[in-house]
């Protein structure tokens, strides 16, 4: 199994939309939904949303390494469904 310490590997150097995707996704607030502050988490429904986005993009539609990298963050941060956990491990043989 691949450990976020793995990732870099799968990261080009040429590749600046993974690096901000990365960057992204350290600084995002993943618990942003427990909060009663509507400006929390309106904030992290704006970064969620570019996250997506992004992911989106850099994969052109479908799943790859933005969706993998995503996948495993998520997983670190907040645990995954079962349906993104058969997804993750169908990326990492991929990826």
């Amino acid at each position: 199994m691949c450990t976020l310490k793995k990732i870099d590997r799968y990261l080009n150097e040429n590749d600046a939309g993974l690096k901000k995707l990365e960057q992204m996704l350290k600084n995002y607030d993943w618990w942003y939904t427990m909060t009663e502050d509507p400006k929390v988490r309106k904030k992290g429904e704006k970064q969620r949303k570019e996250i997506l986005d992004l992911v989106d993009k850099l994969d052109g539609g479908k799943p790859g390494k933005a969706k993998y990298l995503y996948l495993k963050y998520a997983n670190k941060n907040t645990g995954l469904t079962p349906e993104a956990e058969r997804e993750l491990k169908k990326l990492e043989k991929e990826v």
